[in-house]
């Protein structure tokens, strides 16, 4: 064929017993690639020779393939492959590209093709070599669309995961991990190097360590570190790491995952506050269940009270009266935490050994979302010196200092 030194004539009948592991020169595109199917057609477009493998993929027999001039076939023409063989014709060149079609016969497919102007007997023809690559494609889609699907999972969890390769110092990161550490994937030179340049500077030496120790130890390991950002806000995150090792024992490749812990840090903190505001908290602080069962106390409140927590969970404040409170108090009391979800007022109780004191006490309502009580939080303050010097306050005020007359 000029290509292989053969007439058309004994290139067509040779033609005819092609297998890909049969022919005696393989067809293979420059990049190396096999193709299975082949067929030639003449000047004047019509398939002058067809091999089985083409007539399978497209859904025909041989003969089949054989009755058909390229100029007629309609997918041909929808799919830009016409375009593509003309030029390639005109322009004398090869060209190669993949095109998805719908045969003639019915097949529904996608076709890696090569196009391949050829001589024979002093007339140019074109060579067609063609491969089925539907499965090919198909699994390249549904891997696109699992990354696609890890990457959504990792953004909603921000949860992303790295590898490192050890013997090339090769850096990969999921989308999330670049989103978490705000890097352009453009401007990132990755490597262990430029990762551990992220990480807060007060970190990094930790970080590091952590990770060489385990290199060494040959033993995942977890650590949680910050992460400075540009604009000086700081993110907190947790990292796990593993590493694989090969059969000489030597560090192959480390994977491992990073999650943005900020907001969970944050709120670690904040209930860190809130615990050492109740712990240490001058005034007595009491809480209850939605029930009124006592659930908390604080250390103020043993002080004051002379009651331990343990002798009164699950029991009803009530334990603290003293029954000199006017019951008008406790129903307005009551009425306002219903209406208003706080009151506050002056209550007299009785400590655990038997005293009376007045106090000064706020009560206020927290809630669930659907707006139901779920606890009440009462803090108060022994009011005994105030009360004492309100009354010496009064007494003189309205009475003579010397005889103490009214």
């Amino acid at each position: 064929v000029g290509l292989f030194g053969v007439t058309e004539e004994d290139f067509a009948r040779d033609l005819e017993q092609i297998t890909a592991d049969e022919i005696e020169v393989q067809i293979s595109s420059p990049g190396g690639d096999v193709f299975a199917g082949i067929a030639i057609y003449n000047a004047s477009a019509q398939c002058i020779a067809a091999n089985d493998a083409i007539a399978e993929f497209v859904g025909a027999t041989r003969e089949q393939v054989l009755a058909q001039n390229y100029k007629k076939i309609e997918s041909w023409r929808q799919s830009g492959l016409l375009d593509v063989t003309e030029r390639t014709l005109k322009h004398n060149s090869k060209e190669r590209h993949e095109f998805e079609l719908t045969t003639t016969f019915g097949k529904h497919a996608t076709f890696d093709c090569l196009l391949i102007p050829i001589v024979l007997d002093g007339e140019q023809h074109l060579l067609l070599m063609l491969d089925d690559i539907t499965q090919r494609k198909s699994n390249e889609s549904a891997l696109v669309e699992s990354r696609k699907k890890l990457n959504e999972a990792q953004r909603l969890a921000k949860v992303g995961s790295w590898s490192l390769d050890l013997k090339e110092n090769k850096l990969e990161w999921s989308d999330e991990i670049f989103r978490l550490f705000e890097i352009d994937k453009e401007s990132f030179s990755a490597s262990y190097e430029a990762f551990l340049s992220a990480i807060h500077p007060d970190d990094r030496v930790m970080v590091n360590k952590a990770y060489t120790d385990s290199l060494e130890s040959k033993l995942p390991y977890e650590i949680g570190h910050r992460l400075l950002m540009s604009d000086g806000r700081i993110k907190f995150v947790h990292e796990t790491c593993e590493t694989l090792y090969d059969n000489e024992g030597n560090p192959a490749l480390s994977r491992g995952t990073v999650q943005d812990i900020t907001e969970q840090h944050q709120a670690e903190q904040t209930i860190e506050l809130y615990a050492n505001v109740f712990r240490h908290s001058a005034d007595a602080i009491l809480i209850t269940d939605h029930n009124n069962r006592i659930v908390a106390s604080n250390p103020a409140f043993t002080e004051l009270t002379g009651y331990t927590i343990d002798e009164l969970l699950g029991k009803d404040p009530q334990i603290l009266a003293s029954g000199h409170t006017p019951k008008e108090t406790y129903s307005e009391m009551w009425q306002s935490l219903k209406q208003h979800g706080h009151w506050q007022g002056e209550l007299t109780d009785r400590r655990k050994d038997g005293s009376i004191y007045p106090k000064w006490i706020s009560i206020s309502a927290s809630y669930d979302e659907a707006g139901n009580v779920v606890n009440h939080i009462a803090s108060f303050s022994d009011i005994t010196e105030r009360k004492a010097a309100e009354e010496r306050i009064f007494h003189l005020a309205h009475h003579d200092t010397l005889t103490g007359l009214y």
